[in-house]
């Protein structure tokens, strides 16, 4: 392991902006002190504190860590350096100026067919190349990304495409070993990883035939109402053809998804690079030309530029690396930011209007100019109670109550005065409960169906509740008793096996 990124280190950076939170981990924009005044922006990914106490959360962590820093390729998103940052883990990762795919299909719709081609074979050749990494030893790594979805997709400005988060990944070092439950984005996954049983490269391949449908349709072709129906259509591998799906796609690029997307291992492209090759084929019998500038310009009309203040920046940076609490703070804050913006995200599918983006921009960019004052101003304002503890020395005393003063009058004849009615009781504040299961199962809470695992920070009441798990193909069924205290984050994890093995 490299150098720990310990917080009596944090001068090295200056955080500029949260870019958002996933499942297990939050991500910020920073920049990184160099020799000489150099300075180079990089992307800070931290594993959310909900998780960091679980050891199988820090494990899925650990192994991207270690399996993304042995990936240096011009179509994978680089791992610079990896350590511990008080009881959590820190990733510094390459900063890609632009936004992923998921972002781009919400903002612009389905997009051209050289832009959809062009990512699906610069995905190929990322994958190509991890897939036949070895290790130092000189073995295959043997690596399955199995997560190869829009939201997992970087597209820069100049028109790069990259492949990121190879938390999911199965590796040699992993083989016969599971976190968790069935990984991935339901929609995008191969029908083997969905039904819980082994995986190879192959189950890659499935998944960039995917891609290249939603680039040009606009979704997956096996989106459907809800996870569990999602889930039933992946499995049998069913979906309406391309050119049904979107008017303009070459029907001669259905034979090439069907082989991509059958349900069938054996039935599929061999490998990425057969793949690849497959569609570079028929770039050429379609005359279609794939462009970096092209698509770096789709890019750059839905992702205009965003400059940070320098000043308030080396402020910030200062204050940061003089204060641990002011430290904690400025994570707690942005995170927040980040979280709050993700849920309150409408799920179109229609081009937001540039008037509404850019003033959702503006937004955050205030927010962030507000946080970055208050932390080189040196006050602290507490977002929650747990967020970070404030010496009391910079909380001001509250005010004396003055005495009522005492009044000599005549006592006027009594007039009843009406009681009044009790203040309504504060709601509790709920408690969040994370669901996994090996292999898949469907979830039950108190008798509803919720979903199928992995659930994530499932809001409940207080209190005590039953969660059944159910694997129809096994034939398996559990059922847990779990209690929850209010404000309470508890992971639980079933490991589930046929009856009667």
């Amino acid at each position: 392991m490299r150098a720990s990124v310990q917080p009596s280190s944090y001068d090295r950076y200056t955080l500029l902006r949260a870019i958002g939170a996933g499942g297990m981990a939050e991500l910020f924009l920073a920049e990184r002190a160099g020799a000489q005044g150099a300075r180079r922006r990089v992307v800070l990914k931290r594993i959310l504190p909900a998780f960091a106490r679980d050891p199988e959360f820090r494990e899925m962590f650990v192994h991207e860590a270690r399996i993304a820093m042995q990936l240096t390729h011009a179509n994978i998103v680089q791992v610079y350096d990896f350590g511990e940052a008080g009881d959590t883990y820190v990733l510094e990762m390459e900063y890609i100026e632009g936004c992923d795919l998921r972002a781009l299909l919400r903002d612009h719709g389905p997009l051209p067919l050289s832009a959809g081609l062009r990512i699906a074979t610069e995905i190929l050749r990322g994958l190509d190349y991890a897939h036949r990494r070895v290790g130092a030893d000189g073995m295959p790594l043997q690596i399955v990304h199995r997560d190869v979805s829009p939201g997992n997709i970087l597209l820069s400005r100049e028109g790069e495409v990259k492949l990121t988060d190879f938390g999911l990944s199965r590796s040699r070092e992993r083989l016969g070993r599971s976190v968790g439950g069935v990984k991935g984005t339901f929609a995008f996954m191969a029908p083997e990883q969905a039904e819980g049983r082994a995986v190879d490269p192959r189950a890659d391949v499935f998944a960039v035939g995917a891609i290249l449908y939603a680039t040009l349709a606009g979704r997956s072709p096996f989106e459907a109402e809800g996870p569990v129906a999602t889930l039933d259509r992946v499995r049998q591998a069913s979906y309406l053809p391309l050119s049904q799906a979107a008017p303009g796609a070459p029907p001669t690029l259905d034979a090439l998804l069907v082989q991509a997307l059958a349900r069938t291992p054996d039935e599929r492209f061999a490998s990425a690079a057969a793949m690849r090759e497959a569609l570079e084929g028929f770039e050429k019998e379609a005359g279609v030309r794939p462009s970096a500038d092209a698509l770096g310009a789709l890019v750059q009309a839905v992702t205009p530029t965003e400059p940070v203040s320098a000043p308030n920046a080396q402020a910030a940076g200062a204050a940061l690396a003089a204060s641990p609490q002011l430290i904690e703070l400025a994570w707690a804050s942005m995170a927040l930011q980040s979280r709050r913006a993700v849920a309150a995200r409408p799920p179109h599918t229609q081009p937001l209007p540039a008037r509404e983006r850019m003033r959702g921009r503006r937004a955050r960019l205030l927010a962030v100019a507000g946080l970055t004052a208050l932390v080189a101003g040196g006050v602290v304002v507490a977002l929650r109670p747990q967020a970070a503890h404030v010496p009391a020395a910079i909380v001001p005393a509250p005010a004396p109550t003055p005495a009522p003063l005492a009044v000599s009058a005549p006592a006027p004849e009594a007039v009843p005065v009406p009681t009044p009615a009790p203040a309504p009781k504060s709601k509790p504040r709920p408690a969040y409960l994370t669901v996994s299961a090996d292999p898949w199962a469907y979830v039950s809470v108190d008798g509803k169906r919720r979903g199928t695992t992995p659930l994530q920070e499932l809001a409940l009441p207080p209190g005590a509740h039953e969660i059944t798990f159910e694997n129809p193909p096994l034939g398996a069924s559990r059922t847990r008793l779990v209690r929850l205290h209010a404000g309470e984050h508890k992971t639980l994890i079933e490991k589930l096996a046929a009856e009667g093995r």
